[in-house]
């Protein structure tokens, strides 16, 4: 599911789509290329969890890449 909360971590972190679960349990985001030897999925459980494993990941990705 999309959603203003969703568009707004897609903003932030714009190498990921990001959706959400459709009661809400959920957070992921799917790399939109995906790259080899890197994670192509996060789930989480809340959007700050999401977040951060985003950003984790962006910054093991610029450092590996």
């Amino acid at each position: 599911m999309k959603n203003s909360a969703t568009a707004g971590v897609e903003r932030d972190f714009p190498d990921w789509q990001v959706w959400l679960s459709r009661h809400g349990e959920y957070w992921g985001a799917v790399r939109r290329r995906p790259v080899p030897d890197l994670i192509p999925t996060i789930i989480m459980d809340s959007e700050e969890e999401l977040r951060a494993a985003l950003a984790e990941e962006t910054a093991n990705a610029r450092r590996d890449g």
